[in-house]
């Protein structure tokens, strides 16, 4: 349903609610049975709750999926004429990034200790000096740092280290931070917007955010993805208007952060198996973001798809491999609930802007089709 038919449908709401107004009385002045007066209250209660339209968004996924990123784009995107992070929130992102960059850095060096993969004099220097600043918790990062830290990122076998990422945790997407260092870390440097989405931050506990678009009210409730976090998804799962599923497609061979005999992908469809059949969510609608497309899009013609699903026999290409994906997912909904899927990027704000769109009709039209 369009949001011209909802808008439709509720004002037919509104003509309903009238004339049952006038039928409870004509029953009241009648003498009409005690049951005849309950169904019409009823019915008013539900066009109250359709006419309230305010909407509760469920975030959910794993660890690493992208759900804070598709959190901030609803802050960029219904922040109107203000600005979408406050000036406070913008400072808090500079020790982030740093703290990215460093962590990430130290992840490379110990896979490239353990693999003996040597980097040359003066960038080894660099390197340990930058590991004993990161095992300081001395995440400050200024010019002279960042040229260290070029020198260590542009050599050869810390490329090479780099080249085997899917072996070890590095964060996909902190690779555009190392090549802007000396953006990042200039004196004056404030986060982007393209930086705070990139950033990368554990989220730990409970997020909810309120906005307002087409007329409506929406809290969207964002909570942690790890496995230690997701005890407390349970406290939120009540009056959900809509479940929004997030899965990283480009993470089909890489391993967990909390287990690395594990398959993020293959955690995931579990994850949402268990979400999708819940009995808490039989009159929510469903919706799956099968996420990170710009980096699957990169990696599928590299590692095969059947690293992750040794079944898959199709061609290593963009558009077979979502297909199949897509195909897994869907496969594992064992009740009758339609799952609404959209394949995204979550760093994309024009296709965040366009998929929240779509979003916004099928929460409508599923939302007032259960009530009305």
């Amino acid at each position: 349903m369009c949001i011209r038919d909802s808008i439709n449908a509720e004002y037919g709401i509104q003509e309903t609610r009238q004339q049952q107004r006038q039928t409870k009385q004509m029953a009241c002045c009648g003498g009409r049975n005690d049951a005849t007066t309950a169904r019409i209250d009823n019915e008013l209660r539900k066009a109250d709750k359709a006419l309230q339209r305010d909407y509760k968004l469920l975030l959910l996924g794993a660890g690493e999926s992208g759900k804070s990123t598709v959190a901030k784009q609803m802050q960029i995107i219904h922040a109107g004429d203000a600005p979408a992070f406050s000036e406070q929130e913008v400072r808090e992102y500079v020790p982030v990034v740093y703290a990215n960059i460093l962590q990430s850095l130290c992840a490379v060096l110990e896979y490239m200790a353990g693999h003996n993969l040597k980097l040359r004099s003066k960038a080894r220097t660099f390197a340990e000096e930058m590991a004993e600043l990161y095992a300081r918790g001395n995440c400050q990062l200024n010019a002279k740092l960042g040229e260290k830290i070029s020198v260590v990122y542009q050599d050869k076998a810390f490329q090479k280290a780099l080249s085997n990422s899917h072996k070890f945790q590095f964060p996909e997407r902190v690779i555009i931070f190392f090549e802007d260092l000396e953006r990042i870390c200039a004196p004056d440097y404030v986060p982007t917007t393209d930086d705070i989405l990139s950033a990368r931050r554990r989220t730990t506990g409970v997020r909810e955010m309120v906005f307002k678009s087409r007329g409506n009210t929406y809290r969207m409730v964002d909570v942690g993805g790890q496995r230690s976090e997701r005890r407390k998804w349970f406290h939120f799962f009540e009056s959900v208007t809509a479940v929004i599923f997030v899965t990283a497609i480009s993470e089909y061979n890489l391993t967990m952060y909390e287990d690395n005999s594990s398959n993020r992908m293959h955690d995931s469809l579990a994850l949402f198996r268990e979400i999708a059949n819940s009995q808490w969510f039989g009159s929510s609608a469903i919706v799956l973001f099968l996420n990170k497309t710009d980096l699957f899009r990169q990696k599928i013609e590299k590692f095969p798809l059947s690293t992750c699903f040794e079944e898959y026999s199709g061609k290593n290409t963009y558009d077979d491999g979502l297909a199949f994906i897509q195909k897994k997912f869907v496969a594992v909904c064992e009740s009758k609930t339609k799952i609404f899927v959209h394949a995204t990027c979550a760093t994309d704000t024009a296709n965040i802007r366009v998929v929240f769109a779509a979003i916004e009709d099928t929460v409508l039209s599923t939302n007032l089709g259960l009530i009305v």
